[in-house]
């Protein structure tokens, strides 16, 4: 059964409204919750595993919230996972123990139990361990070690846990089952059933629950996981990272791999790489050769062995694609950073913006994206928005080219831009952006973007999304002021203001702030399914009326942005920003860089050619772009009109 993560009605009822960097949970129907996962939840249980022994998680160990399920009744629940053969080991592999996460201690009669098939009643167990009603912790695991060791048949075996939910005083009581949701869904992973439901239900999802396994289990074994689209140009080769996690008993030491490409399986290759503990990760570089041709290349790599042995897992391909380009063009990052004034936290953002604009300027586009708290009204707060704000799950965060989550302090933020400005990128593009009138009476900002591929793909997915800008915003009355949680606190040079300012602070001037945005989420089509081609240059225009916006103070102060995204996965790949002229502005400045030079005479050469479009090629406003433009922005030049 699918359910839906947020529903139509409940995205717009919450009007940019998130909660405050910590774990909030939502109703959308009787039987679904949700609420983001305490870091300490996965912390080692209770019961140590013995040698020949580990404790395995059936949760997703990547996931970022927890979902909760139940029936809103104080009855009785039974939860079952499911245990293949061969899950962990080639060989013979035995449950002995269970570890269960409950979300209220409202609860009595708890047993664990082993059956080799969904039980219909208690009879079936094949062994049942009942803990004291006491013992049991809420928002812990509860940890038991079976008598017995359990060797999983052919046909598998299931696991699971038996309850009595005895009030709703708790309102976790309501729903007291937690589980977790991703691609990496097990099948079979999470089973339940309650006094009032008779019949065992297959949730979408895996049971937060831990189990002891032990006999002939997998020693050298490494899982890996796909790997995010990269770039790369002809005759270099770009690292990419990969996450790998230790599927068995010994630490890793160094893995061997091979990449296949168009069916040809490159040698065998060995890095050294350190894992140390049973389902731990690591992210290790992986360096893939840019290929002949200008275009996307599927890639599977394959973990062969691990410690020199061959790897034992059943995981152990994962497949991305390297996108050879035949230019690299400069990346420009986006950091798109979402605070709020009633957010205590988001002063570390707006340092950790400042200090990234003091280092790296126009270099980088920053966005402060204003949300609401529960309590507290925040002036800025951007509708525009709310797509990407429910994702952003916590504040104050951020995410680099939508790409990388980051926290946006000034001790982390500045070095990972460094990182993202280094970046092969396999488009460019260029933004004009004027008024529709005289600054004073202009209600429109009429934007023109041109974005350049340097690479061929028919299948190509490309959109294009606008922001407009603010700096120097202020306002008086308490939603202004700032909530700062970091008053008299000691810590770095970079948060020293606000170490010494009050825990609300008055007279902030806030800058980068979006005021308007347009196909923020995945941007307007511009591939119109035709793809891309190397050199290849597409336009796209679009309207941003401002007119009874609020936030626009000074008009002098704003500054537009066009976003380039790769449509199949949302992400960001190159980003350019400008200031807002008028027409007359304009004049010359075919390309809209703030320069009229050379490369405005380029801009107008390519438009006669039929390679590009640019709106203000028209310098001598004739009609016509012809040689008679390039005179004209030469005469610009030598000082002339």
């Amino acid at each position: 059964m699918k359910k839906q993560l947020l529903s139509l009605a409940f995205a717009i009822s919450c009007c940019a409204t998130v909660a405050q960097a910590e774990s909030f949970s939502h109703d959308e129907s009787s039987t679904l919750n949700y609420k983001f996962i305490n870091p300490s939840a996965a912390r080692t249980p209770v019961v140590n595993a013995g040698e020949g022994q580990v404790w395995w998680a059936n949760y997703d160990l990547d996931a970022s919230t927890m979902y909760i399920t139940g029936t809103d009744i104080a009855e009785r629940y039974d939860a079952a996972v499911f245990i293949p053969k061969g899950l962990l080991s080639n060989g013979n592999m035995t449950v002995d123990g269970f570890s269960f996460y409950p979300l209220t201690d409202c609860v009595k009669n708890v047993k664990v139990w082993v059956c080799p098939f969904l039980p219909a009643s208690p009879n079936d167990w094949v062994e049942t361990v009942e803990l004291a009603d006491t013992a049991i912790k809420k928002d812990k695991f509860n940890d038991v070690a079976f008598t017995n060791h359990h060797l999983i048949p052919q046909d598998g075996l299931y696991v699971g846990v038996t309850f009595e939910v005895t009030s709703l005083n708790d309102a976790d009581a309501k729903k007291p089952l937690a589980f977790t949701k991703s691609d990496a869904n097990r099948e079979n992973s999470f089973f339940y059933k309650t006094a009032s439901k008779l019949k065992w239900t297959d949730i979408e999802g895996n049971a937060y629950v831990k189990v002891l396994f032990g006999g002939d289990l997998n020693k050298n074994a490494v899982d890996v996981k796909p790997f995010p689209t990269s770039y790369v140009a002809k005759g270099e080769s770009v690292s990419v990272p990969v996450t790998l996690r230790n599927m068995g008993t010994a630490d890793v030491e160094s893995i061997s791999y091979t990449i296949t490409t168009d069916g040809i399986t490159s040698e065998e290759i060995t890095k050294a790489v350190t894992i140390k503990g049973f389902q731990t990760k690591e992210s290790t570089e992986i360096d893939f050769a840019g290929d002949t041709e200008p275009k996307a290349y599927n890639k599977t790599l394959t973990i062969t062995k691990v410690n020199g042995q061959p790897n034992e897992s059943a995981n152990n391909k994962a497949v991305g694609q390297i996108i050879t380009v035949t230019n690299t063009y400069q990346a420009t990052p986006v950091v798109e950073v979402f605070v709020g004034t009633g957010f205590s936290s988001s002063p570390s953002a707006l340092a950790g913006m400042a200090k990234t604009q003091e280092k790296y300027g126009d270099q980088v586009v920053l966005i402060a994206v204003h949300c609401k708290d529960m309590n507290h009204d925040d002036p800025m707060a951007i509708d525009d928005y709310l797509p990407l704000i429910y994702n952003a799950q916590t504040i104050p965060t951020s995410f680099l080219d939508r790409e990388y989550i980051v926290y946006p302090s000034p001790s982390f933020l500045p070095s990972t831009v460094a990182s993202a400005l280094k970046r092969t990128v396999p488009a460019k593009i260029s933004l004009q952006a004027e008024w529709n009138d005289d600054v004073e009476t202009a209600t429109d900002i009429k934007l023109s973007s041109f974005s350049e591929f340097s690479y061929n793909d028919e299948k190509a997915n490309y959109g294009v999304a606008y922001v407009i800008l603010a700096d120097g915003l202020k306002g008086t009355g308490s939603e202004w002021e700032q909530k700062n949680g970091y008053s008299g606190e000691s810590g770095s040079e970079d948060m020293k203001f606000w170490r010494e300012a009050p825990s609300s602070v008055a007279g902030i001037e806030y800058d980068h702030v979006a005021i308007a945005a347009k196909d923020i989420f995945s941007g307007a089509d511009i591939c119109e399914k035709e793809g891309v081609k190397v050199g290849e240059q597409i336009a796209n225009t679009s309207t941003i009326s401002i007119a009874g916006n609020q936030l626009v103070q000074d008009k002098s102060k704003l500054s537009a942005v066009a976003l380039l995204i790769d449509r199949s996965n949302n992400q960001i790949v190159n980003a350019a920003k400008v200031n807002i002229k008028t027409a007359k502005d304009a004049i010359g400045d075919v390309n809209g860089d703030g320069t009229i030079d050379v490369a405005d005479i380029s801009a107008i050469i390519s438009v006669m050619a039929g390679t590009a479009e640019y709106i203000n090629a028209d310098v001598n406003g004739d009609g016509t772009v012809d040689v008679a433009d390039i005179s004209s922005v030469i005469s610009i030049m030598a000082g002339g009109k």
